[in-house]
């Protein structure tokens, strides 16, 4: 059982190198924690056969329930990246009986556990055990209230992964490991040794770690630059440590094998493989998911770039389709929110551009459209009053337009470099100022000074400022000035063609509008020159992840051995910033434009609300929060995507993000023999026992 959990572990970590592009092969996430719980409870088994059969059973029944705990976890939803399930409260009931149970069975075991501790080889067992099971507790522990709070509803408590997981696993579980390295040689050189060397041997492990630090902290030696000096640290005592325990282990495998005794040679070789897994852990996994240590390079097609070239890109989508509106009715709350967009872009498409025209005409007639647009720009301006005087320089006059509640408030405002004094208070001019403004003159009758600003209180015409005015056009250029989105919003629904949209019959029943069938999945095709050696990499769209709210496309790799190490190339497609949080890649404006050919004008429009919705489902798990409180983002992000659409031909560049990965070579190979003479004992072992 061990072996073969220890062979599904290294397949899942290359798995993930190899196929998912980020670099890694462990990232701490929910989903993966829970399988190395199992692994460690079984390792702790295995080391408490010897010593009492009651331990034995006590860790295997510990090991099931540790496998009805995965079962939570997996159905909970905690795992950012593996929603196998939404949460079901059934399941969660039976696997917590089951745990019970087994809890009550371990109880039963433990009352009769009785250990003897017979000389060093038993002591080390004793310690592994410990080592492992304080390991899987600190593991169990730290997803425990992220699993409570999701199947209770009562709190949100994120589930430690990716580099919140490495901050909180790193001190807890390190200590750990470099205890276990250190008492792995006691069973192994047992009866091979005078037991009074143990200590010089023990000794020598912790002063060559210690010195390791200290060479570290003197020198300010940095291998992996973007990480702590405690991770620095730790990578030098763990290789330091790793290849001591190494050596030791390598001459007591011969000495067994010399004197006949292969399965306790054998065993012996299984941890000196895996002692040397560690060392490929300590030199590969500071760099394999830490993002910094990517270069980006914007690759066009047919021209080299850093010794890397796209020769191709072409598009597939496959046969299979599916109806959208069957899947979207099963998803409430992404209906809710395509619909809230679609209302969002009628209300804003028939309303807003026209809104903040009229308040342009408005503020024109009255002689300050320049004041609320550009503003004035002045070489000097110089305020008199009685008993001094204030000079700005570079100034710019600009009429500030501000929403309280339902009032607009418009103040103007004087920017530049003030030279001179004055109190804070409301300073009455004398005499008043006159300044031109749109062929207008704007009389300044008091000052007050905020800051290294000056607000002016005067009149333009009729116009008295400060003013208040509930005027609904007003209140648009308020929104219009203040907001950067809502200004892009403003030019985009001014180059669309929506004149339809009003008529559109799919806000009151959106089903009517994507009773399509539509292409699942679409397959990015791209040939890539790696200094001259061609590479074929696939990425997938599936458009069943993106309306699940996971994301549909994930980059892939092309990898370049290079010894022990590799040349890590993760192949995105062009990637376009509809906002400030909506990103849209070029496979999936390939999707998109293969589904609109032949559409109408209102399926298309529903499509693309239908998009940006998983986009925020994907994010935030519950999208309406963020569509109440961002409309206008939220409704150019719709637009935007539409309009890109409706232009998009075919790709001409891909992004390409290259690191090195060091040594990775010795995790995988090490690992590896180590699976394979575990499995090899376990098989002749069950052989003897028939």
């Amino acid at each position: 059982m061990l072996g073969l959990l220890s062979l599904a572990l290294i397949f899942g970590g290359l798995w993930s190198y190899e196929t998912l592009g980020w670099g890694g092969y462990w990232a701490w996430d929910p989903v993966e924690v829970i399988q190395l719980i199992p692994w460690l409870l079984i390792t702790a088994s295995m080391h408490s056969f010897a010593l009492s059969h009651k331990l034995y059973g006590l860790f295997i029944a510990s090991s099931l329930a540790s496998v009805y705990y995965g079962f939570m976890v997996v159905r909970s939803g905690l795992s950012p990246i593996h929603g196998f399930a939404s949460p079901q409260a059934l399941t969660a009931y039976v696997c917590l009986a089951s745990i019970a149970l087994i809890a009550f069975a371990s109880y039963m075991y433990f009352k009769e556990v009785n250990v003897k501790i017979n000389g060093l080889y038993d002591l080390s067992l004793v310690l592994s055990i410990i080592l492992t099971t304080y390991s899987s507790l600190i593991l169990i522990g730290a997803l425990l209230p992220s699993l409570l709070g999701s199947l209770t509803g009562l709190f949100s408590i994120s589930a430690p992964a990716f580099d919140s997981a490495i901050r909180l696993y790193t001190p807890l579980l390190a200590p750990a490991l470099i205890l276990a390295l250190a008492i792995t040689p006691i069973a192994y050189t047992h009866s091979l040794l005078d037991p009074r060397l143990y200590i010089p041997l023990i000794s020598g492990y912790f002063i060559l770690i210690t010195l390791g630090a200290i060479v570290v902290i003197l020198k300010n030696y940095t291998y992996s630059p973007l990480s702590s000096l405690y991770i620095n640290i730790l990578i030098a005592s763990l290789i330091i440590g790793s290849a001591y325990t190494s050596i030791i282990l390598a001459l007591s495998s011969i000495l067994w094998a010399t004197r006949r005794s292969f399965r306790r040679a054998l065993q012996t070789l299984v941890h000196l493989f895996l002692v040397l897994a560690v060392i490929g852990i300590a030199l590969s996994a500071p760099f394999a998911y830490n993002q910094g240590y990517y270069s980006t390079i914007r690759a066009e097609l047919g021209l080299e770039s850093n010794g890397l070239m796209v020769e191709s890109i072409s598009f597939k989508t496959e046969s299979s389709t599916m109806n959208l509106s069957t899947i979207i009715a099963r998803d409430n709350k992404l209906m809710e929110t395509a619909k809230k967009l679609l209302e969002y872009t009628i209300l804003y498409s028939t309303t807003y551009a026209e809104a903040v025209d009229e308040a342009k005409r408005t503020l024109l007639e009255v002689g300050v459209l320049d004041l609320a647009d550009e503003g004035l720009h002045i070489e000097s301006i110089e305020f008199k009053y009685p008993g001094g005087s204030i000079l700005v320089r570079n100034a710019t006059l600009k009429l500030r337009l501000s929403i309280m509640e339902s009032i607009v408030l418009g103040v103007l405002e004087i920017n530049g470099v003030l030279i001179g004094s004055m109190p804070d208070e409301v300073i009455n001019l004398s005499p008043y100022l006159n300044i031109e403004v749109n062929n207008r003159t704007l009389i300044v009758y008091n000052i007050l000074r905020i800051g290294d600003k000056l607000l002016v209180e005067g009149q333009v015409g009729n116009l008295k400022i400060p003013f208040t005015s509930n005027f609904t056009i007003l209140k648009a250029y308020a929104i219009h000035q203040n907001n950067p989105q809502a200004r892009e919003l403003y030019y985009t629904l001014k180059t669309l063609k929506l004149d339809g949209i009003t008529q559109s019959s799919c806000l009151p029943r959106l089903e009517a509008c994507i009773n399509i069938r539509i292409p699942r999945v679409l397959e990015l095709n791209t040939l890539v020159n790696v200094e001259g050696v061609p590479a074929q990499v696939k990425l997938r769209y599936d458009i069943g992840g993106e309306l699940a709210g996971v994301k549909g496309l994930v980059p892939r790799p092309i990898i370049v051995r290079s010894g022990l190490s590799d040349y890590y190339i993760a192949v995105y497609p062009k990637i376009y910033q509809l906002t400030s949080r909506v990103t849209i890649t070029d496979a999936e404006l390939g999707y998109l434009s293969e589904v609109f050919k032949g559409k109408r004008f209102e399926e298309k429009i529903a499509l693309a609300s239908i998009f940006i919705a998983s986009r925020l489902k994907s994010e935030v798990g519950d999208p309406r929060i963020i569509v109440d409180l961002n409309p206008i983002e939220y409704t150019l992000a719709l637009l935007k995507l539409y309009n890109l659409t409706e232009e998009w031909s075919s790709p001409k560049e891909l992004v390409l993000r290259v690191k090195t990965i060091p040594y990775i070579w010795i995790l995988w190979f090490n690992a590896g023999l180590a699976v394979i003479l575990q499995l090899i004992l376990t098989i002749t072992y069950g052989l003897r026992k028939r």
